[in-house]
């Protein structure tokens, strides 16, 4: 059986961090590939099949050490900012076909809406507000949730 953590050790490139960061980097890695690595045995394959097979896992030293140092440096701001404008985005395009869709079904509500004309721009704008706002709230809750995460802790369940 290796030595994972004396693997890792040797092929993970991280910057200087302190001893007991690094050790725990490298010791959530390794306990990855030895999990993977009695998966492959545990389906009957050989040991070096095995080792192989754990390694595939890992396919770039050099981008595995990038994603952790980006995941340790990343500034709260940036991943608020990061999610809130992916899911702004995703509300934007929402909103947009759901106003063209309006625009469209206004032949047919025509005689269903009282009290206003289907092509009231205060209506459209009022409710394009509202709903911003709403997806807006629906971004910002959980990426305050994810700015309190511990990077460790996030590497560790992935």
């Amino acid at each position: 059986m290796p030595d994972w953590t004396q693997f890792v050790r040797e092929r993970l490139p991280l910057p200087p961090l302190s001893r007991n960061l690094e050790d725990s980097i490298i010791e959530d890695i390794s306990i990855q590939l030895e999990d993977c690595y009695q998966d492959a045995r545990s389906r009957g394959l050989s040991e070096e099949d095995a080792e192989k097979a754990a390694l595939e896992h890992i396919e770039d030293w050099e981008m595995l050490a990038s994603d952790i140092i980006g995941a340790l440096e990343a500034r709260s701001e940036e991943v608020m900012g990061f999610i809130l404008f992916r899911g702004m985005k995703i509300v934007f395009i929402g909103l947009s076909a759901g106003v063209l869709i309006a625009l469209g079904a206004t032949t047919i509500m025509r005689h269903q809406v009282y009290g206003i004309s289907t092509l009231d721009p205060i209506t459209y704008i009022a409710v394009s507000i509202i709903l911003g706002l709403t997806g807006l709230c629906a971004c910002l809750i959980p990426a305050k949730r994810v700015v309190k995460v511990d990077p460790i802790q996030a590497l560790r369940v992935e």
